[in-house]
């Protein structure tokens, strides 16, 4: 502890310190010593035994090759960030903007380490389904114009559309095109 410099780092070894016990379920909260050894949940900010944890390896980052960083989690957060990861597969599937803005946006200000890659495949359908839905409602919008002038402008506005969406990366539905 006296080794540490950094608060953060001097905090968490304090913390584990001062943790006695297992906070998992499993165990009945057994006592940690040198054979039962703490295990910590970066997910939770707890310390758990071997029998309440799980020990991973997880992206580090979206353009990863292999999985580099090994991280541990408590039974009760693997089981929340797996059913997040479910449900953001499932909104992904239904390629319906309404349904992927609210898992996408749950995933987002949630605590949950979901898997990177995962997370970015959502966040490229999230931006190319909001776009898409913003050209189809600009394009509802001036489906019955009677003056040239206004169909010139809308045109315009339309072309503006899809060139700020090829800036985006984002690959609008040829369709719609």
């Amino acid at each position: 502890l006296d080794l540490a410099t950094d608060p953060e780092t001097r905090a968490l070894i304090k913390q584990g310190i001062e943790t006695l016990k297992c906070s998992g379920k499993k165990c009945n909260n057994s006592k940690f010593d040198f054979r039962n050894i703490q295990f910590y949940c970066e997910n939770c900010n707890k310390f758990y035994c071997k029998l309440c944890s799980t020990k991973s390896w997880v992206f580090e980052n979206k353009d990863s090759e292999t999985e580099e960083r090994p991280v541990c989690r408590c039974d009760d957060c693997l089981t929340l960030i797996t059913e997040a990861e479910q449900q953001l597969r499932t909104a992904m599937a239904t390629n319906d903007f309404a349904t992927l803005d609210r898992v996408f946006n749950q995933c987002k200000t949630a605590k949950t380490d979901i898997d990177v890659k995962l997370f970015h495949e959502a966040e490229v359908q999230h931006l190319k389904l909001e776009k898409e839905l913003d050209i189809r409602n600009f394009i509802e919008s001036v489906a019955h114009c009677d003056s040239y002038k206004t169909i010139r402008k809308s045109v315009k506005v339309l072309n503006e559309k899809f060139k700020q969406a090829e800036k985006l990366g984002v690959i609008v539905d040829p369709a719609l095109i």
